[in-house]
């Protein structure tokens, strides 16, 4: 019996994966989510987009934010992405990300518990503090209290089709006691079912945990959205620097400043082991960069 080509193998290979992936979301079954325990999943049409932007958390003029009514955020190629809710920044993402490391390991329609001062500690790296608790109430809110609309390609051989359609990322957050208004010991999460679908066959990155907690304690919102964006690229290619002020969602209207912003930014991925080299001179409107060592593992 003659073996199928390697090509026919593969695809046949990955089709049963798909299928599989189909059956566990119709079940609620999360082992899907094939990363490891000391890996994060990282969505890749969420990292290559603007609706997590980069306005500062920590800068007091900017810590009020704008109420986004059905706006489309900036995108990469042809993926279409309408959000409604509270401006979404890296600090949210950093919550998103760690919340879907939490429900991993149970089911799409369980309600998931958990305590909020080891959570922010063992999973967000920030310090157990009053001022955290309220970040981290906010952040789930937040994503909460959302409408997210997400047109994409599985793949590039597969028609554009809709993983969202109107619905929050979180479905259901509930942090005190509904008859005494006391803060729970345990917050309850019920987490939308469609985003497997931002997490299925081609759609993710595999972070590594330690360098994910690494980044996201750096206090530069650019360098953590540099960090996913790059992450989610197999080989870097040169990019436009204006096209990353577009997807980084950057309030920096001024090219000299946003440059200058950037410089930054990379300066501090180099610091964390992130960036290997980067290259970005005065007379070329592109950004090089070249990543430290591992390949990144994609979904």
């Amino acid at each position: 019996m003659q073996k199928p080509p390697m090509r026919t193998a593969l695809s046949h290979a990955r089709a049963l994966a798909e299928a599989a992936r189909q059956k566990s979301i119709e079940t609620g079954q999360l082992s899907l989510f094939p990363w490891r325990q000391d890996q994060r999943g990282l969505s890749n049409v969420l990292a290559r987009s603007s609706l997590f932007n980069t306005v500062s958390e920590f800068n007091t003029s900017t810590q009020e934010r704008k109420f986004l009514r059905d706006v489309v955020v900036a995108t990469m190629g042809d993926d279409v992405i309408m959000y409604r809710g509270e401006e979404l920044r890296q600090d949210d993402h950093d919550v998103f990300i760690n919340l879907v490391q939490l429900v991993k390991y149970s089911n799409l329609n369980e309600v998931i518990r958990f305590k909020p001062f080891p959570f922010m500690n063992k999973f967000l790296g920030w310090s157990k503090s009053p001022h955290n608790y309220q970040r981290l109430k906010e952040c789930v809110s937040r994503l909460n209290a959302t409408g997210l609309t997400i047109i994409t390609r599985r793949n590039a051989n597969q028609e554009k089709t809709n993983l969202f359609d109107g619905q929050s990322l979180v479905r259901k957050f509930r942090h005190e006691d509904s008859g005494t208004s006391e803060p729970l010991s345990e917050w309850e999460i019920t987490m939308e079912p469609d985003i497997v679908e931002l997490f299925g066959t081609y759609m993710a990155t595999y972070l590594q945990a330690a360098e994910a907690i690494a980044v996201s304690k750096l206090r530069s919102p650019l360098a953590r959205w540099l960090y996913r964006f790059y992450s989610t690229h197999e080989v870097p290619l040169p990019m436009k620097i204006e096209t990353l002020q577009r997807l980084s969602g950057s309030q920096v209207k001024q090219m000299k400043h946003f440059r200058q912003k950037l410089r930054e930014a990379l300066v501090k991925l180099e610091k964390v082991g992130f960036l290997a080299s980067w290259l970005m001179a005065e007379n070329d409107d592109k950004l090089h960069i070249i990543r430290t060592g591992q390949k990144r593992i994609r979904g």
